[in-house]
């Protein structure tokens, strides 16, 4: 038996296009149809035994076999707070009104998970808290939430083969890489660079309206209304027959407006793109729009197999050397090599998934013999949702699909900093790690057989119970290595540690830590709202820092020689704030590798900028008084620095 670590469980979530790696949700959800897929008849009376409040989710999919097995198929996504919390409240639904349903199998874990004796201590304040707290950091599912949540008699099982699950993860650290990431980006600046030159106008402007939403997710409501407006004008079907027969644009959920969005986009691009050439540079921006998909795990099977398709004509050495004919894009041959094994790597994760779908069905079906149940929730990533459903089937079972619903994207998710660094530590697990108080003066019981999991959930609720009683003005026993203090408006508490500082607020809107007032004010914000990006959409284009790189060029060429000295210093001052400028606007969407790179960038250009200005004129200061008119420095400095005036006349 072998409890989840943090990565086995972030992993394995396969979700539609955000790019720059984010959320790709297309995975998530079933892309095929919005209505509900009954397979009979017989299947609507299945559909309407575990349908759920239509706030939670709704059903896909139902069908009923011949078997005696049913199968509730939930599909998941993984460090979506929202989601979890609409999972965890269709447990409660569908558990409470069918009793005989007590096996909860789920993927990212291997055997029994044992909950019981957490799910067994009293509710509290403290213990919601501490769930909701590790939903929210991406440590804790929705099937850990609801069986913590006073629920013993729910068996959590981990339906993964233990090797396979292994050897999935391995390749996963191979290939999610800052590294591989950085590569595929700089690809893509580059052919914005290509489509700067060779798309026509009306086209070029489509796409870089997409492009900056695809980058930021700004500003959804009025790109999705654009969209409307030009497929309105020119004559596209606005209502497909994917989106259901009844819909209309008023009653499309999140989801549906983003298929639907995306739907939009394809038939407004198919009356745009008119040349070969045009065709064919979005033919390679596609396809490396595919490679990201694969290389952050959020690839549909659809993805995998335009991606063969596209292999045939396409690869990414072909394309780096089409790119490196333009002097700015420079890369080393063993980076792209480097690139195309990660993508190879990846495909080898994706053919180990379908191997896992079977196992995961094996797994749960084997579980139900040994229990003698006949009826199991099982809790996947919607990239393996087809192939249960399929195999359910031929096996002559029965089942239903659930579909959790979403009203936005999750603005501060933990998907990916797991994913690159399984090991990183929660402020509350910080807090832990650094004391050596353990569970001293909480009264908790222990004994758990996780006691790793167990370990971590008793001393968080521990750390809860005692800033509460802080808040409270309560007295607590005196703890080695840790001290709780209350702040000046009694609204958090801090905790020292020796090696840092932390600050804690608990109330009923929940658990929030932070490593500053200031983030843990941020973080008691609403978790819904999405950062905007306040620097506006001219900034962002790729003509911006064309521009800006240009008037530096020619600044620093009129300043150096002489000519026209003002003008130069403005152009150069300009090209420092529209780069600045078009800077700010992409960290957004930049990784921190790339973030790194550009604030390092600007302040190499700051410096010479400065070293410019004031250099100049303090070197040949120096010269002129230390130096006589005829020296190699002086001679140097006043040639190669003519056109810089000093402000002292030279000692003669």
């Amino acid at each position: 038996m072998a409890r989840k670590t943090v990565a086995l469980f972030m992993a394995l979530a396969f979700l539609l296009p955000a790019v720059s790696w984010a959320f790709d949700l297309d995975n998530y959800f079933t892309p095929q149809i919005l209505e509900t897929r009954l397979g009979n008849p017989e299947s609507l009376k299945l559909s309407q035994d575990f349908s759920v409040p239509g706030s939670l989710g709704k059903v896909l999919a139902a069908h009923q076999g011949t078997g005696s097995m049913t199968f509730v198929l939930i599909q998941d996504l993984h460090c979506h707070a929202q989601i979890q919390g609409h999972i965890r409240s269709m447990l409660e639904n569908i558990m409470a009104r069918h009793p005989d349903i007590r096996l909860l199998a789920e993927e990212g874990a291997s055997g029994i998970i044992p909950l019981a004796e957490l799910a067994a201590l009293p509710d509290s304040l403290e213990k919601r808290a501490v769930a909701e707290y590790f939903v929210r950091q991406g440590k804790m599912t929705a099937a850990d939430w609801y069986v913590i949540s006073g629920h013993p008699q729910a068996e959590l099982f981990g339906a993964e083969d233990q090797a396979l699950y292994d050897q999935s993860l391995d390749l996963i650290r191979t290939f999610v890489t800052e590294e591989n990431h950085g590569l595929l980006l700089e690809m893509a600046d580059q052919l914005e660079m290509l489509q700067e030159k060779l798309y026509h106008p009306e086209l070029l402007a489509f796409e870089r309206r997409r492009r900056f939403y695809q980058k930021t997710l700004a500003d959804q409501t009025s790109y999705y209304q654009d969209l409307l407006r030009e497929a309105q004008r020119r004559g596209i079907i606005l209502i497909p027959a994917f989106l259901g027969r009844t819909s209309t644009i008023a009653n499309l959920g999140y989801y549906q407006q983003l298929q639907h969005q995306q739907y939009l986009e394809n038939e407004i691009l198919k009356q745009l793109l008119r040349t070969a050439a045009e065709k064919k540079l979005f033919a390679k921006q596609q396809y490396l729009e595919i490679c990201e998909r694969i290389l952050n795990v959020s690839a549909a099977r659809e993805d995998l197999q335009r991606y063969q398709e596209a292999s045939a004509s396409l690869s990414l050495s072909g394309l780096a050397r089409e790119l490196a004919q333009d002097p700015g894009y420079v890369h080393a041959p063993e980076d792209i090599k480097q690139l195309e094994q990660a993508i190879g790597q990846a495909l080898v994760f994706y053919r180990l998934a379908g191997r896992r779908d079977q196992a995961l069905l094996q797994n749960t079906m084997q579980r139900l013999q040994d229990r003698g149940e006949k009826r199991a929730v099982l809790i996947t990533g919607g990239f393996h949702t087809q192939a249960l459903e399929a195999a359910i089937e031929k096996a002559g079972h029965s089942y239903v699909t659930l579909q959790p619903n979403m009203t936005g994207p999750e603005a501060n998710s933990q998907y990916f900093e797991l994913l690159r660094d399984p090991g990183r530590l929660t402020e509350l697990e910080s807090i832990i790690a650094q004391t050596r108080a353990r569970a001293a003066a909480i009264a908790v019981p222990k004994g758990t057989a996780n006691p790793f999991f167990a370990f971590i959930y008793r001393n968080s609720l521990g750390i809860a119970r005692l800033a509460r009683r802080v808040l409270n003005n309560e007295r607590i026993p005196r703890l080695r290595n840790v001290s709780f203090k209350k702040s000046e408006n009694s609204r958090y508490v801090e905790v020292s540690t020796a090696a840092a500082t932390y600050y804690i607020s608990l109330n009923r809107t929940g658990l929030f830590v932070g490593k500053s007032p200031a983030e843990l004010a941020e973080r008691m914000g609403d978790p819904s709202v999405q950062p905007q990006n306040r620097v506006p959409v001219v900034f962002s284009l790729p003509t911006a820092r064309i521009a800006g790189l240009a008037m530096a060029g020619l600044g620093a060429i009129m300043f150096l020689t002489g000519t026209f000295a003002g003008l130069g210093t403005a152009l150069i001052a300009g090209s420092l704030v529209l780069l600045l400028l078009w800077e700010i606007s992409h960290l957004q969407a930049m990784s921190p590798q790339q973030q790194r790179k550009a604030i390092l960038l600007l302040s190499c250009f700051a410096g010479a900028s400065l070293l410019m200005f004031f250099g100049g004129p303090l070197l040949g200061e120096l010269t002129n008084h230390f130096c006589a008119n005829d020296s190699v420095p002086y001679l140097f400095t006043n040639t190669m620095l003519g056109g810089i005036k000093t402000s002292i006349n030279p000692v003669v």
